[in-house]
């Protein structure tokens, strides 16, 4: 969303980021000069095409976060729960 462009802008020289989505439901547009003169790279990541056009790689990934997660490497932050309507 609105982040995107500035956590471009912060990228250093040769940077990489990844969009899996655009929770606030904004779509930025993002020029492609900062790209250029940041010489970086912009990846988006469809996870339910991804998980239809290689369900292989798709599992890994998934079997790979989930070992990080475990072994403690990785600790999501859960900003907010909400209860499921019944």
């Amino acid at each position: 969303g609105i982040t995107l462009e500035p956590i471009i802008r912060s990228m250093a020289f040769d940077g990489r980021a990844v969009v899996v989505g655009f929770a606030s439901g904004d779509i930025p547009k993002i020029p492609a000069n900062l790209l250029l003169v940041k010489n970086c790279s912009l990846t988006g990541l469809y996870w339910g095409a991804h998980a239809k056009h290689r369900p292989e790689v798709f599992g890994e990934s998934i079997t790979r976060v989930v070992g990080l997660w475990r072994e403690g490497e990785i600790s999501p932050v859960v900003g907010a729960t909400f209860p499921l309507a019944a």
